[in-house]
């Protein structure tokens, strides 16, 4: 074997590699875009049933807090 097709072998190795861990990566990406869509359709946990499901709301204006009590 000549070192020319040492050469086109090792090349043609890299890019089987690099396909192999392009396809791996995507398939990871798919995943996750699958958990994150499933995470996204669930309604959030701190809604609270006992208040017929409504959202609460917490007021965060710059209001003095009265810590007498």
């Amino acid at each position: 074997m000549t070192s020319m097709d040492h050469t086109i072998e090792n090349a043609l190795a890299e890019v089987a590699k690099v396909r192999a861990a392009r396809e791996r990566q995507m398939a990871q990406r798919a995943e996750m875009q699958r958990r994150a869509e499933a995470i996204m359709v669930r309604p959030p946990v701190y809604i609270l049933k006992k208040y017929g499901g409504q959202q609460l709301t917490l007021d965060l204006t710059d209001k003095p807090v009265d810590r007498a009590h």
